[in-house]
């Protein structure tokens, strides 16, 4: 059993600035806190804005494009917000609560899009990069049905050497008492 971990995006961005050695990085995520205050404020024309010019410090800062997702997530422009969540992924491969959380959203795009079965995949990745996260662990599990099956390893498959046989007659099937 996975404890639950708190979103990666609810947190302040100062713990990642303070460890930053890139001046650009740094000023373009000092701008992009300002914009994730502004989301959590409910204001994403004025984060899409502010993530514009954070984007004109460093353009590789992925949370700037994180926020830009999370941004027109907020508006219902779902296909917006993926093509950032892309792109944000790019930069945050190897850290695994955020990239769990980009793809969580990726999956909540999908859901609204109408393609469940993509929706389902994201959130199946997103659980496998970040067990504890709860919005991916509550899409799979109302998705999951959407997936199709695993497929069946070589060793399983039945055999084509066979193939032409003719199914046993119904009295040389033999019973095995119970």
């Amino acid at each position: 059993n996975v404890p639950l971990s708190a979103p990666a995006s609810a947190s302040s961005l100062v713990p990642l600035i303070e460890k930053t050695t890139d001046p650009s990085l740094v000023a373009s995520l000092r701008v992009t806190e300002q914009a994730r205050v502004q989301l959590g404020e409910n204001h994403p024309d004025e984060a899409i804005r502010t993530l514009g010019h954070a984007l004109s410090i460093d353009a590789d800062n992925p949370y700037a494009y994180f926020y830009l997702g999370r941004a027109w997530l907020m508006k219902k422009e779902y296909r917006q917000a993926l093509t950032f969540f892309s792109r944000a992924e790019l930069g945050l491969g190897s850290n695994p609560p955020w990239l769990g959380e980009t793809v969580s959203f990726e999956g909540v795009c999908y859901e609204e899009l109408n393609r469940d079965q993509d929706a389902a995949l994201a959130y199946q990745r997103a659980v496998q990069l970040a067990p504890g996260n709860l919005m991916a662990r509550a899409g799979y599990g109302r998705l999951a049905a959407d997936l199709p099956p695993p497929p069946v390893p070589p060793e399983e498959q039945p055999s084509a050497d066979n193939a032409d046989q003719t199914p046993p007659e119904e009295n040389d099937i033999r019973v095995v008492p119970e």
